[in-house]
């Protein structure tokens, strides 16, 4: 990918829209939209691959496959989208970095994937900011999701999240005059409760469905952790 590295530059939002003739910046930073970014490899091989988890709704995928070949015939561009388990992203996204080679487009799926694989994605602080200009500031999970304090850079585009709010019977948690607004109000009302015979619990499982919040951002792998 011609352009590549958090500290080359960044992708930005006219740049980008010359490179693929995509209109990706509709899409907005609201947390439920999102929007497909691609590197400059394109330009040069008119392909792009996509990695993104298999939908627990399958027809998602369905639809999702035709909208991509849709828009690369549109746009001369051959579209291959790969579905995997989301548990599987994390294991993808090492072997690809490994390799030097892999997909154009990798979508994590709430396991810090922006993070973790900082150094071998592609810097969208540009795009980011243009967008911003146009819909506002990013939410402040989204920079939670996809900008790096360290660096001050966004390794990926924040695509979505889904919160799960906390539910409690109030009127069990009246009864010992305190409220489930942090863990350590879990931890002291929690065994209150359970000696009261009300005991508490809290998911903790692999998919995010069990944790407070899902996420989902959308990278680039940069083209300097390539041959």
């Amino acid at each position: 990918m011609g352009y590549g590295g958090n500290n080359q530059g960044s992708v930005t939002r006219r740049h980008f829209l010359k490179t693929t003739s995509a209109i990706a910046g509709a899409a907005g930073l609201a947390p439920a939209l999102s929007a497909p970014f691609v590197s400059t490899a394109l330009a040069q091989t008119k392909t792009l691959k996509i990695i993104q988890w298999s939908h627990f709704v399958p027809q998602f995928d369905t639809w999702f496959d035709s909208f991509a070949k849709d828009w690369g015939k549109k746009n001369g561009i051959t579209v291959t989208v790969d579905h995997i388990p989301h548990l599987e992203e994390p294991a993808r996204a090492a072997a690809e970095v490994a390799a030097g080679a892999g997909h154009d487009l990798i979508m994590f799926n709430g396991f810090g994937g922006p993070h973790l694989f900082e150094k071998h994605l592609t810097d969208l602080s540009g795009l980011v900011e243009e967008l911003e200009k146009k819909y506002g500031k990013v939410q402040p999970i989204g920079r939670q999701i996809a900008y790096n304090e360290g660096t001050k850079t966004w390794s990926a585009f924040p695509d979505y999240y889904i919160s799960f709010p906390g539910l409690y019977r109030k009127d069990l948690w009246d009864e010992i005059g305190m409220k489930p607004d942090t863990w350590e109000d879990l931890r002291v009302g929690g065994a209150k409760l359970k000696a009261k015979g009300n005991p508490v619990g809290c998911g903790a499982t692999a998919p995010p469905n069990a944790t407070r919040a899902a996420s989902t951002s959308r990278s680039i792998p940069s083209r300097r952790s390539r041959p």
